[in-house]
């Protein structure tokens, strides 16, 4: 692990790719903003959620995430809230502009001009955080498979499992990450919190619908409940209605 950086808001562990698109450049400088309107428009499509801020990402980052995101849209797509928690998950980790408050490095290899890459990353998220992303993905079906089993190879997966397989999937994830699930343990590295997330019966922060019922059973609850609220307002209506007027 490299303990010589610094880890603070508005800062970067890594910025920009090798020249292999595999692995990122160790970069602790400050977030930068882009300029051409093409990349802006790509940003707002993958990364909704930084619009308008300084980043830890160039172009050809957010291109290459947005490739990754057609292929993870296979498993994913079904389920709105899911599919915008696995982006605000990829995106935090490659473009936010405090990358370095949640984001460490473990490993490092030099270049043939003697800069360093960022083999391997260590993300750090709350309980709340991995729970809340896994719930909102783990009743989602294809073709009546378990799309999380399916990522997993075994229908019997957790959280823990299923951020395993992420960060190790190169066609799931931007970078190859371990995940530090639980509390903070230093002033330096904050986990990231839940707030950002939504559960499937939510509607995304983006405005799209909440899941339907067979991707999500809270959903069906919740339909249940508006439902059962709903006869029973019709049923006072009725009431209220059979009611003799007084003289």
């Amino acid at each position: 692990m490299d303990n010589s950086l610094v880890h603070e808001k508005g800062r970067c562990v890594t910025y920009g790719l090798s020249e292999n698109n595999i692995h990122y450049n160790v970069y602790n400088g400050q977030a930068h903003e882009l300029t051409d309107s093409e990349d802006i428009v790509l940003l707002e499509e993958v990364c909704p959620m930084f619009q308008n801020q300084a980043l830890c990402c160039d172009a050809a980052q957010i291109t290459t995430l947005a490739t990754r995101l057609i292929m993870a849209a296979n498993f994913w797509k079904e389920c709105a809230s899911c599919w915008a928690n696995l982006k605000t998950l990829l995106c935090q980790q490659m473009c936010s502009p405090d990358q370095s408050t949640f984001m460490e490095i473990l490993e490092t290899y030099p270049t043939s001009t003697g800069s360093l890459l960022a083999s391997s990353l260590q993300t750090s998220i709350t309980e709340e955080y991995a729970a809340k992303f896994f719930d909102s993905c783990k009743d989602i079906t294809m073709f009546g498979i378990n799309a999380v089993g399916l990522i997993c190879g075994d229908m019997d997966c957790g959280y823990e499992r299923l951020l395993e397989e992420l960060g190790n999937n190169s066609t799931q994830a931007p970078f190859l990450t371990e995940y530090y699930v639980g509390d903070s343990r230093s002033e330096m590295i904050i986990p990231l919190e839940a707030d950002v997330l939504t559960h499937c019966w939510e509607p995304t922060l983006q405005g799209e619908e909440a899941c339907a019922c067979d991707n999500c059973p809270g959903a069906c609850e919740k339909k249940k409940k508006k439902n059962k609220k709903q006869k029973e307002k019709n049923v006072n209506k009725n009431k209220k209605k059979k009611q003799p007027k007084t003289l």
